[in-house]
């Protein structure tokens, strides 16, 4: 019995059908190869070594660093007359107004025993806040300086300056807010507290804008 022509066709269109599937599978096993040969070749070159671009974020920390800086106020930055005086002096931190304070004037205290006396003499509560905070002063190289204030009115606001070191000249100013309708009549008595480095510092002076309120040596008794 002989194929009859539509046999034919069928038997080719068979074969053509499985040639192409047969070809697609083995590009598709080559691609596999490749790409299995490719990860182990990766594997065996090992991780990246680190090189200059690991520096980065040293390069991103200065420049954070920077940033800050240049967007600081530079009424906020210390000025160098600042800077110089910070060696100098510590403010204590005592109440700078009392109605006590009105029992002495401005003073240098040089001794332990001179304090002492010293705090005998003058009324609560000045009393207490000095010597709590005195208590920390080396007389060995510090000196107790006692800037007192005395204002006119109540109402006005008494606050103190950036002090500043020329030479052995240590100057303290300070400044005042009056208020717009006068203010009241009560007098107001201020005081300011600085443990002064003597080996720096020669004299202390309270300034009220041009004019020298109060000044004291620091070079002894």
């Amino acid at each position: 019995m002989h194929p009859t022509t539509d046999n034919v066709k069928t038997a080719a269109n068979s074969y053509d059908a499985t040639s192409v599937l047969a070809l697609a599978g083995i590009l598709l096993c080559l691609a596999c190869i490749s790409l299995v040969a490719a990860c182990s070749e990766s594997r065996k070159d090992g991780p990246e070594k680190p090189g200059p671009s690991k520096q980065v974020p040293e390069v991103a920390a200065t420049q954070r660093a920077k940033v800050v800086f240049d967007t600081a106020s530079v009424d906020d930055a210390p000025s160098p007359a600042e800077l110089r005086a910070q060696p100098a002096f510590r403010q204590l931190s005592i109440p700078k107004r009392e109605h006590s304070y009105s029992g002495f004037e401005s003073i240098v205290i040089y001794t332990q025993d001179e304090l002492n006396s010293f705090l005998e003499a003058i009324q609560q509560p000045a009393h207490r806040e000095i010597a709590v905070r005195a208590a920390n002063i080396d007389f060995g190289k510090e000196a107790l300086a006692l800037l007192r204030y005395t204002e006119a009115s109540g109402s006005t606001i008494v606050s103190l300056g950036r002090p500043s070191l020329t030479g052995t000249r240590l100057s303290v100013p300070i400044k005042t807010q009056h208020p717009d309708d006068g203010g009241t009549d009560d007098m107001a008595y201020y005081c300011f507290a600085l443990a002064v480095d003597t080996s720096l510092a020669e004299s202390v002076v309270l300034q009220w804008g041009e004019h020298e309120l109060v000044t004291l040596s620091l070079t002894g008794p």
